[in-house]
């Protein structure tokens, strides 16, 4: 009974002592997250303190042959091993002068990698994707 006890109470001390999402502190490291994909494009989020988020994305513009370079600014919520992120469109710029476009996920956060399903949506297309970050 007492050994039950005193477990149960090392466990709330533990509960109390270390903050929800403590141990996805590693989400913040100081090397961004980059996904290659097979068509060349490239995506790199960087999850900064106070659950700001810093993204960029180099990919074949929608109907083109031309590339662009949009930055993003947003948010990111993380609970255990879930991670959230959105981005409001508008949030920053691309390089052919396009305003950069509404992004959300879900994703998987394993420590190593962050597994997401994303979808941007501009110009009131939707596109979705599966992307998984290194």
């Amino acid at each position: 009974m007492i050994r039950k006890l005193l477990y149960g109470a090392a466990v709330l001390a533990f509960h109390i002592a270390v903050p929800s999402g403590a141990f996805a502190d590693s989400l913040t490291r100081p090397s961004c997250w980059t996904a290659d994909f097979e068509d060349g494009a490239k995506r790199v989020m960087c999850f900064l303190a106070s659950h700001r988020l810093k993204m960029t994305n180099s990919a074949s513009v929608y109907g083109t042959k031309d590339w662009s370079l949009c930055k993003f600014s947003g948010t990111y919520t993380w609970h255990g091993d879930d991670v959230r992120i959105a981005v409001p469109a508008n949030s920053d710029t691309c390089s052919n002068g396009a305003v950069s476009p509404k992004f959300t996920a879900i994703c998987r956060f394993s420590g190593e990698s962050l597994a997401c399903k994303g979808r941007t949506t501009f110009l009131g297309k939707r596109f979705e994707r599966e992307i998984t970050l290194k």
